[in-house]
């Protein structure tokens, strides 16, 4: 199965738990319509979501597509566009690269403990939060596109300017296949 993902907006690279909430967020309405897609095809048990995936972390219960039971591991292709130019030495507000993904694949994945969630509470609609990943050893590979943004994002504050980035991630499942 194959979908793509797509969040755009203002990036912390300090991993903090309130900007992998808004990754989480973001990511959590555009899995429900893969969700209400692959239920219209009767296909939410077979390869989707499905109520025995459900997990509970703190005041969370989370449905994440990708789980241990379900034999499936993901590739993540990632295209970056922010205001951060490749090979630049100036200092950019967003960070480098390599913290931007990590906070970016923590998004991905629901919460291990309630340490990872601290304050945050569901909001109207997040229950079940959908996730994409159970846990992030379940990616079998990244690829990294990281390039330089040139055109305006909508809806952000002019205060943030330099701090947004565009991401489009193309997500691929595959059934995990034992060696050995």
């Amino acid at each position: 199965m194959q979908f793509y993902l797509k969040y755009q907006g203002k990036v912390s690279t300090r991993g903090h738990t309130k900007q992998k909430f808004e990754y989480r967020r973001n990511f959590l309405s555009q899995l429900k319509r893969v969700h209400c897609y692959l239920d219209s095809y009767n296909m939410s048990e077979e390869i989707g979501f499905c109520e025995k995936k459900i997990r509970k972390v703190g005041p969370f219960t989370f449905l994440p597509l990708v789980t241990k039971q379900c034999q499936k591991v993901v590739d993540l292709d990632l295209t970056i566009l922010s205001h951060m130019e490749p090979c630049c030495k100036h200092n950019y507000p967003t960070g480098d690269i390599d913290n931007l993904l990590k906070v970016l694949l923590d998004g991905l994945r629901m919460p291990q403990n309630s340490n990872e969630i601290r304050k945050e509470e569901p909001l109207e609609g997040e229950s079940p939060f959908y996730c994409l990943l159970e846990d992030d050893q379940f990616i079998r590979n990244i690829q990294v596109r990281h390039d330089k943004l040139f055109f305006p994002l909508q809806n952000m504050p002019s205060e943030i300017h330099g701090t947004e980035v565009f991401v489009i991630i193309r997500i691929t499942t595959f059934p995990k296949i034992p060696l050995g």
